[in-house]
């Protein structure tokens, strides 16, 4: 009860008007929080973005993945 755990995705595809150019991008979150106490909690989170762009507009640079680790303390007053 004092560890929470949980997930999301996301999933979009977008496609540019006027522009030839589309996106597909999905991002993975997971997330663990342990309440100390009621007024104190710590948060870890890792995260994973990925975007493929193609099309004659994409340009360069527009296509990546990227991975985010991060913790945090929460205080509640």
């Amino acid at each position: 009860r004092n560890i929470v755990l949980s997930a999301g995705a996301l999933l979009s595809d977008e496609d540019y008007e006027d522009l030839d150019r589309s996106d597909e991008r999905y991002q993975l979150q997971a997330t663990a929080t342990y309440k100390l106490n009621p007024n104190v909690h710590f948060e870890g989170f890792a995260r994973h973005i990925s975007r493929d762009s193609s099309g004659m507009d994409a340009g360069s640079g527009r296509t990546f993945d990227n991975q985010i680790i991060g913790v945090s303390v929460r205080v509640f007053p």
